[in-house]
């Protein structure tokens, strides 16, 4: 579940930019963390959902792109009241802790599975 690390790095590379190579550095680490991290959002969603509520799991899960709405506002805010560097790091933090999350839904899912399988 260490999926979202190589996009934390990407980002906390973001705050130290002081060049093209450290530019680039941290693009291409952000770009293999969402490489890694987007296709297994949608195979969770696949393997919690029961086949007659699949669609409707899908659809739910895509209150995540409310993020794109957001984001902006709120990555505007704190460029322009605190600093860039700032921003990448909470970017960073929520980020990483999104493995706690991740942990906790398999976690439950398996017990889930389990306890069922068994009846």
């Amino acid at each position: 579940m260490a999926l979202p690390l190589p996009m934390v790095a990407g980002l906390i590379g973001f705050s130290f930019i002081n060049g093209w190579m450290t530019a680039i550095l941290a693009m291409g680490l952000l770009t293999i963390g969402e490489i890694l991290i987007f296709p297994a959002n949608s195979m969770m969603v696949d393997n919690l959902a029961p086949e007659h509520l699949r669609g409707t799991y899908f659809g739910a899960s895509q209150f995540r792109k409310i993020g794109n709405f957001l984001g902006p506002i709120i990555g505007g805010y704190f460029l322009g009241h605190i600093s860039g560097q700032f921003m990448f790091w909470i970017i960073s933090i929520v980020s990483l802790s999104s493995i706690i999350f991740f942990t906790a839904g398999h976690r439950t899912f398996l017990k889930t599975t389990t306890i069922e399988a068994e009846s």
